[in-house]
């Protein structure tokens, strides 16, 4: 901290929060020793202790009792120097591991690696913002970027939100449509 904030910087976001480190965050500031802004992103339930499964099904749905725990977070850590309210959900994996969900093959075959359906995904994602929660996504490959734009229209729509700044992380390969009438890139 004492680095960071000698360069200038006033707040970081840990976009990725292991449940564990929490404690560590209320012990200095209780000690009057945090130098610098945090915000906290955990990852979306119901991971435990942050790993991803290799393939993301529900058993069943989320439940808003289940965002007991993070509700909490929320009510304790409100700012200023440490802010809960954001979570963070892993779609595909990355594009040098050829895991990033691509629409189109990569060279030598595959699409990627999905971690979720489209329809829990969607569910997921609207319960959160129905709760007030800013929704991060990893999504790296074409295909789960529009998953995760689906999923931020549906929580939006279902829900008659607006303005909860969900966010798409990472975004290496964008969507690109072609223009049916010219063939070109629009």
């Amino acid at each position: 901290m004492d680095e960071a904030a000698a360069a200038g910087l006033t707040s970081v976001q840990d976009a990725y929060t292991s449940m564990e480190s929490f404690p560590l965050f209320e012990r200095a500031a209780a000690a009057n020793r945090l130098k610098l802004r945090f915000r906290f992103a955990p990852p979306i339930l119901p991971f435990e202790r942050g790993a991803a499964p290799p393939k993301h099904n529900l058993e069943r749905p989320l439940t808003e009792a289940d965002l007991t725990t993070y509700q909490k977070l929320r009510e304790t850590f409100r700012g200023p120097l440490l802010k809960f309210g954001a979570v963070k959900g892993v779609l595909d994996g990355t594009v040098d591991a050829r895991t990033a969900a691509m629409f189109e093959p990569y060279v030598g075959g595959g699409t990627g690696i999905l971690f979720w359906e489209q329809e829990d995904l969607n569910r997921t994602v609207a319960l959160y913002d129905k709760e007030g929660f800013q929704v991060l996504l990893h999504a790296i490959g074409d295909k789960a970027i529009n998953m995760a734009l689906n999923a931020f229209e549906y929580a939006a729509r279902t829900n008659r939100t607006s303005g909860r700044r969900h966010r798409i992380e990472h975004a290496e390969v964008p969507l690109l449509q072609t223009s049916p009438a010219s063939n070109s890139l629009a």
